[in-house]
């Protein structure tokens, strides 16, 4: 790995786009190239986050990392009561974990990922009321963040499902 370009490539992200967080995700050991190798190097970044898939991806990096940790992936109810809330943030897919994370005596940030055509994650938009419903309702829960998963982002030649996308987004936030 090369710390340099790897921190300068960050820079260069957020110069692009001032307005919007970068969140350098870690996934799947970094794709390959080893999460705490990368953690330890993004300590250097200027972002908010680093996210991962699961939370035993967040237990491997959060003695490494001075970042927050945003956890995407599905977290089972019963095991919410195991997780590290102050310096975790997590994705929270349906009003199960959200009353499950509720039922806890202190307080959790949330991110709400939206369905816009990804069709394998987030809420859909009929969804949405039940879930903002069961959100207030749960006083230690701060609502963080709202996302949102392209499906087509790499497509350099048609931008049209991006763009219908994020109409759906922007209409469903």
């Amino acid at each position: 790995l090369d710390r340099k370009n790897m921190l300068s490539n960050v820079t260069y992200l957020k110069s692009k786009h001032p307005d919007f967080e970068v969140i350098p995700v870690l996934k799947g050991n970094a794709y390959g190239h080893g999460i705490e190798e990368v953690a330890e190097i993004l300590n250097k970044a200027d972002c908010k986050y680093l996210a991962v898939d699961g939370y035993f991806e967040a237990a491997k990096i959060r003695d490494i990392t001075k970042h927050r940790i945003l956890v995407m992936g599905y977290i089972k109810p019963e095991n919410v009561k195991l997780l590290d809330v102050k310096r975790c943030s997590f994705v929270v897919q349906d009003e199960k974990g959200l009353k499950a994370l509720g039922e806890l005596t202190k307080p959790v940030r949330v991110h709400l990922e939206l369905n816009t055509g990804f069709n394998r994650l987030g809420l859909n938009s009929d969804e949405l009321p039940g879930y903002l419903r069961t959100l207030k309702r749960q006083t230690n829960l701060e609502l963080e963040g709202v996302m949102t998963h392209l499906a087509d982002a790499d497509n350099d030649h048609d931008e049209s499902y991006d763009d219908r996308q994020l109409e759906l987004f922007d209409k469903s936030v």
